[in-house]
């Protein structure tokens, strides 16, 4: 049984390094703390740290400079404070509206929860009538974020 689960996460390793894609359903709702460029990086999980933005020399969320419209957010799979996801890349989406890209930033218990700003471009506009949608999450490569 170790050696199936140590083999399951070599080939994760790998299947990683190669630039597989891993895809899967979340739930998406929005909180508009991630909207205010104003919010420092000590507010967040992925604030000091080996992994955080402040380590690195991001103050505010308004100091990341992320293509346009790239968005950031807190996700499910950020574990918490210094989480190795912590700066990954995602593209959120949500039936036929479209996709988004969204950097993780902070921890939430499941899903994804983006700025409301982001939820407008994935839902068209619907964030505030939706409120929390099932979209699927595909962790890819940085530079589609600008990070």
């Amino acid at each position: 049984m170790q050696f199936k689960a140590l083999s399951l996460s070599l080939l994760a390793l790998v299947a990683s390094a190669l630039g597989a894609t891993t895809s899967h359903p979340v739930t998406v709702s929005y909180d508009n703390v991630y909207d205010n460029p104003n919010t420092p990086f000590s507010a967040v999980s992925c604030s000091d740290g080996s992994r955080g933005f402040i380590t690195k020399g991001y103050n505010s969320l308004g100091s990341l400079h992320l293509r346009v419209g790239v968005y950031v957010g807190g996700a499910g799979v950020i574990g918490g404070w210094n989480s190795p996801q912590c700066g990954t890349c995602w593209k959120l989406s949500y039936g036929n509206s479209g996709s988004i890209y969204v950097v993780g930033i902070d921890h939430t218990g499941d899903g994804w929860n983006i700025p409301q700003s982001g939820m407008d471009a994935l839902t068209g506009g619907q964030a505030s009538q939706l409120g929390r949608v099932e979209a699927v999450a595909t962790i890819v490569d940085n530079s589609w974020c600008g990070v």
